[in-house]
């Protein structure tokens, strides 16, 4: 599979924190011809060994997303809502979202508000809703919203809100290629990722164990 057709696939698969299962599916049917054996543990990490002689290698990448999750819908059908994850309102203002039912909508805040502190309180997710009622046949409390926009070629690059971090997961599957040299002591693979600057928090995780 060509490599922006993959990241296309994986950029478009829902997976927001704590609710995975649509991209670890994905990654699942990615891996398996390559997989001798795949498994779920209980913290939703999907681990896929290869067997095979030699040092053991890992790779490893979280495959979660960051979004937004419904605390309270008002009156007049508009979604109030909290971070999942390292969401920056600002960043984020006027950006199409979309929930795991198909409903979509747009993360703004009031018309005319120029608090400059830009505090996640103040915005809203607009699906469109003119009422509590209509809005509650289309999402309830607790549903989560991910960005909906595409990934776009942009020369050689790719440009993806969610490239953090479906690109690694894109690395670790192109990883299943013979290394570049045969040293036993250091080898260089025929694709790298930066080193992590931080021990990640808990969250479910995609592994490569050969």
């Amino acid at each position: 599979m060509e490599l922006f057709e993959l990241l296309e696939k994986l950029h478009g698969a829902f997976g927001p924190s704590g609710d995975e299962a649509g991209v670890r599916e994905l990654i699942k049917s990615i891996a398996a011809p390559y997989a001798d054996e795949m498994d779920v543990d209980v913290m939703g990490n999907l681990i896929v060994r290869k067997r095979g002689e030699g040092p053991k290698l890992m790779l490893c990448a979280h495959m979660d997303s960051i979004g937004f999750v419904v605390t309270h819908i008002d009156e007049d059908g508009l979604l109030r809502c909290g971070r999942l994850g390292g969401v920056d309102p600002k960043a984020a203002i006027f950006t199409p979202v979309r929930f795991k039912n198909g409903t979509r909508g747009v993360f703004a805040r009031k018309e005319g508000d120029k608090d400059e502190k830009w505090k996640i309180d103040d915005c809203f997710i607009d699906i469109g809703a003119r009422s509590r009622e209509e809005a509650e046949r289309l999402v309830q409390i607790g549903d989560i919203a991910v960005y909906d926009t595409p990934i776009n070629r942009c020369g050689g690059r790719a440009i993806s809100p969610y490239m953090d971090n479906r690109v690694s997961l894109r690395a670790s599957k192109r990883r299943r290629t013979t290394p570049t040299s045969s040293s036993p002591r250091r080898r260089k693979w025929d694709c790298e990722a930066p080193r992590p600057r931080r021990t990640p928090s808990p969250r479910a995780m995609a592994w490569w164990w050969t």
